[in-house]
């Protein structure tokens, strides 16, 4: 029906409560918004995703008395060029199956305040600030998990975690401690990125934030990526 319902295992886990997310494509709201009510009796909080803010499907997502719009996620893409220079930096290097930082875990619970599980006082409520802590913390040692890491007296200060799929990097979270910000740590922790990308052969860079989160996509702008798409996340809590 052009709706995609997929159950979300780990967020049911951490959060004690049952949790789905719907995937919306094009206009398809109109036809389909009994079945998808229907389909989705069973769970306590749904994350409904309207690709592309689709306004015909904005209307009937607004006739949800219970649903609000929680967050605007904004996709960016870079291509790796091939033809350009990069050079490895000596500090920095992208590396996989990488041990346990605690640093970074803690780092990762204090810096994303943009996300949905901080607007969203439910969320919060229960749990949602130490999301990306714990998303990070089962993240080391894992074979498609890589990190680059920058440290400072040996002490981790800023991070990229990404994955690899069908020959591009898709980054999972970047952050640099609050105390280290606007001293081109950022900067340096993307430059290494394209070097991996570039020793690798792969084809580009895929990353995602929020809408209100002005610095990173202004980072991201500035770092030549361009925005691919844009999607409305609305919260529904039975």
């Amino acid at each position: 029906m052009g709706i995609k319902i997929v159950p979300l295992e780990w967020d049911s886990n951490y959060f004690g409560i049952s949790c789905a997310r719907v995937e919306i494509e094009e206009s398809q709201l109109k036809n389909n918004i009994k079945k998808m009510l229907n389909s989705i009796k069973k769970y306590d909080f749904i994350s409904i995703i309207n690709h592309s803010t689709d306004v015909n499907n904005e209307m009937y997502l607004s006739m949800l008395s219970s649903a609000y719009i929680a967050d605007t996620n904004i996709q960016f893409y870079k291509d790796i060029d091939s033809n350009n220079i990069f050079d490895q930096i000596e500090i920095l290097h992208a590396a996989n199956m990488y041990p346990y930082d605690a640093t970074i875990v803690e780092m990762a619970g204090k810096i994303f305040y943009s996300s949905k599980y901080y607007s969203d006082k439910k969320l919060k409520k229960i749990g949602g600030k130490g999301v990306y802590a714990k998303l990070i913390e089962n993240s080391f040692n894992k074979e498609n998990n890589y990190f680059v890491v920058h440290k400072t007296k040996n002490i981790s200060d800023g991070f990229v975690m990404f994955s690899v799929f069908e020959e591009v990097i898709k980054v999972i979270l970047m952050g640099v401690s609050p105390k280290m910000q606007n001293k081109g740590i950022g900067g340096l922790l993307w430059h290494e990125l394209e070097f991996f990308g570039k020793s690798n052969n792969l084809r580009g860079i895929k990353v995602g934030t929020q809408l209100r989160n002005i610095a990173a996509m202004n980072f991201y702008s500035r770092n030549g990526c361009h925005i691919t798409s844009a999607a409305h996340v609305y919260h529904l809590w039975k």
